[in-house]
């Protein structure tokens, strides 16, 4: 299974939904980074199952856009679970 990155977002390929309640979210997808600016993807189907999300991308020039990144493209026809990465900074005191 292929793993793509953009920035802190995380597109992990999955060959099905996990079982469970499917809400459609709609065909846009959009998550801030933490710089606060949006990763924004169009032409996919957005769902959720319990906490995690889905794109599904149905156009063949699916492609993840953000002002501080090159645009990343998605193959057509996949679905990815969405994860998002933290930056940890290991020299800070965590309580």
């Amino acid at each position: 299974m292929k793993v793509y990155r953009h920035g802190d977002i995380i597109f992990r390929e999955v060959s099905k939904l996990p079982e469970g309640s499917v809400t459609n979210l709609g065909n846009k997808f959009e998550q801030h980074g933490e710089t606060g600016k949006m990763h924004v993807l169009e032409g996919v189907r957005v769902e959720q199952v319990g906490s995690e999300r889905f794109v599904t991308t149905l156009e063949d020039d699916c492609a993840v856009y953000h002002p501080e990144h090159p645009p990343l493209k998605l193959p057509q026809n996949m679905t990815f679970k969405v994860e998002r990465v933290r930056t940890v900074e290991h020299h800070e005191y965590i309580d």
